[in-house]
């Protein structure tokens, strides 16, 4: 029964994320220098960059922390996002992560667990996530936010020393 509750409600979820009117370039390319969801000089304005900091010495929060900060990036983005052929805006895809999170946090540790199991593909149909830049080119999500943890496992590291 409480399986049934929760795929009913994360039916009812997906059914109510409308997507944006975009089209997406068939080209798809490795995560290059630089390509960043913000710019990196917005890491520390970010409300989630401060739990993150916060967190520090407390293992399991500062993960969850750092989960939470990923998901504010692709908020905050003004990217498009591709999941099943369909564009939705960033709003609309954290949105989804943090509902597909909300399922397996119980599972779901670290932000490169985060990374590999909810936030890369669809758990229906397999199908990789993207974010298309302003170009049109199709980054995959996992290539991106691998990359957006190390900018800020690199910028805790800075303010460490």
């Amino acid at each position: 029964m409480r399986n049934l509750r929760k795929n009913l409600l994360f039916l009812a979820m997906s059914l109510s994320v409308c997507p944006v009117l975009g089209a997406a370039s068939d080209a798809v390319i490795s995560v290059r220098d630089g390509f960043t969801l913000n710019p990196e000089s917005l890491i520390e304005t970010s409300p989630y960059y401060a739990k993150v900091t916060e967190s520090l010495g407390r293992p399991g929060l500062f993960e969850k922390s750092k989960i939470l900060y990923l998901i504010g990036q692709i908020r905050s983005s003004s990217f498009e996002f591709e999941r099943n052929g369909r564009i939705y805006t960033g709003s609309k895809a954290a949105s989804h992560l943090m509902m597909k999170y909300g399922f397996a946090k119980d599972r779901v540790k670290t932000a490169e667990e985060f990374i590999q199991f909810i936030a890369s593909e669809s758990s229906e149909t397999h199908k990789p996530y993207y974010v298309i830049d302003a170009s049109g080119i199709r980054h995959k999500t996992q290539e991106v936010l691998v990359h957006e943890l190390s900018l800020l496992e690199r910028k805790l590291q800075h303010e460490r020393l």
